[in-house]
């Protein structure tokens, strides 16, 4: 598994674990993540998190948009995944209201989210 995967899915298993449950439907959502990459088997890791790691990722949209699946994921919004994704944002130079704003409307398919955030990063005056 590439090094960026492995980074990637250690921070999306830690989010999935920050409320104390990791559920089935969260565990749903890393496989499609991981089946996308052509991965069949999710391995959890438990490698310390950096979010400094993805400041530079070429794939920051991406990132964001599996973090915000990943807490959507058992229908559960818990403060404290919020705020780790909120966090993430920030660190992948977007603003944290991006994740207020995504957390309660339907975050779609990748290519459309990738749009719905430029739109919403242009015309956020926050």
């Amino acid at each position: 598994m590439e090094e960026v995967i492995k980074k990637k899915l250690n921070l999306l298993v830690h989010l999935a674990k920050v409320d104390g449950q990791f559920d089935s439907s969260e565990k749903a959502a890393l496989m499609e993540m991981l089946t996308i990459h052509g991965i069949t088997k999710l391995d959890e890791t438990d490698q310390e998190i950096d979010l400094n790691d993805f400041k530079s990722s070429p794939s920051k949209a991406d990132i964001l948009y599996w973090a915000l699946r990943i807490i959507k994921a058992d229908g559960i919004l818990h403060p404290d995944e919020l705020a780790f994704c909120k966090a993430l944002a920030m660190k992948l130079n977007y603003k944290p209201e991006i994740v207020d704003h995504f957390s309660h409307i339907q975050v779609g398919l990748l290519e459309e989210f990738k749009i719905q955030a430029r739109l919403f990063s242009s015309s956020s005056s926050v």
